[in-house]
This record gives structure tokens, C-alpha cells and sequence, in this order.
């Protein structure tokens, strides 16, 4: 009961952040604008799903108790997973969008910050898949897992500050 109450509660927040998007986007505009547009929700829906990680895998007694700390990594992992190509994605789109344009790539500070968060959360991504492959010890692979508490926060004044 407990994992259909987690998954409706996270279901709603991403439906809540897509029909909010549908209902703001205007109707008629180039299809490119369309594009860019996703890039953004790619990134919004994206960021969302990493900010799941801290909860599902921060050990919530009563969240534990209800689902099983299994289940909770089981769904830690499909989170992180489906989050980081929603984020890896978003910079595509955004950059065909300029490319459509005749824009070159302006790299400005923020967009800087939002690289360095991209790389921090590829390289936190490789060292959890591939673990095991890696052979990291444990201590490794928990000190790359504790650079999320810079990832999120840059991600954050990145997409504050550009929108």
C-alpha cells in the first residue's frame, strides 16, 4: 500500500509539472519553440526526480517500514536512471534549438554551472552502475555518492538564474 501511496505522490508531482507546462505553453509558435520549451521541462521533471534520491535513499524509518529499504533502492536506482536522461537531454534540445536558430553556443557562467553539475551527475551515474565492473571499494563509491550535496544545489542556481 505504502509503494502505491510513494509512486501515486511522485506520479502527481510530475503530472502537476507537465500540464502545468501544456497549459503555459503558448499554442501556434514554431515547432522549434515547441523543442525548446521540452528541453526546459526535460530539465524541471529531471531535477524533481534527483531531488526523489535524498528521500528514497535517506533511510526514512516509516517510509522503510512501509516499502522495504529493497524496494526503496530498486526505485532510487529507476529514478536516478530515468532523472539523469531527462537532464542529459535537456542541453540537446536546447542547443539544436540555437543551432535552428543561427546562434553559435554562448557558454556563460551559469550555463558553466549547469555543465559542471551535468559532469559531476554522469560521473556519480557511472560509479553507481558500474560498480560492481569498477570495483570501487565502498568508501569510493559512498564519497562519490556524497557529491550530490554540490550537484543539487548547482543545479539549482542554474536553473533559477536562467529559468
Amino acid at each position: 500500500m505504502k509503494k502505491s501511496l510513494l509512486f501515486i505522490v511522485m506520479a502527481i508531482n510530475i503530472a502537476f509539472l507537465i500540464v502545468f507546462w501544456a497549459t503555459w505553453m503558448p499554442r501556434g509558435v514554431p515547432w522549434d519553440l515547441y523543442m525548446y520549451s521540452a528541453g526546459k521541462l526535460l530539465a524541471l521533471v529531471g531535477f524533481l526526480l534527483l531531488l526523489y534520491q535524498y528521500f528514497l535513499s535517506s533511510r526514512i524509518r516509516w517510509l522503510e517500514r512501509g516499502i522495504g529499504l529493497d524496494r526503496l533502492f530498486v526505485i532510487h536506482r529507476s529514478c536516478g536512471i530515468v532523472g539523469l536522461f531527462l537532464v542529459f537531454f535537456h542541453p540537446v534540445l536546447l542547443v539544436l534549438y540555437d543551432a535552428l536558430q543561427g546562434y553559435g553556443v554562448y557558454l556563460s557562467g551559469l550555463k558553466t554551472v549547469g555543465i559542471i553539475s551535468l559532469v559531476i551527475l554522469v560521473a556519480i551515474a557511472i560509479a553507481a552502475l558500474l560498480n560492481r565492473g569498477l570495483k570501487l571499494r565502498y568508501e569510493t563509491w559512498k564519497n562519490l555518492h556524497r557529491a550530490t550535496y554540490v550537484l543539487l544545489p548547482l543545479a539549482f542556481v542554474h536553473s533559477f538564474f536562467l529559468g
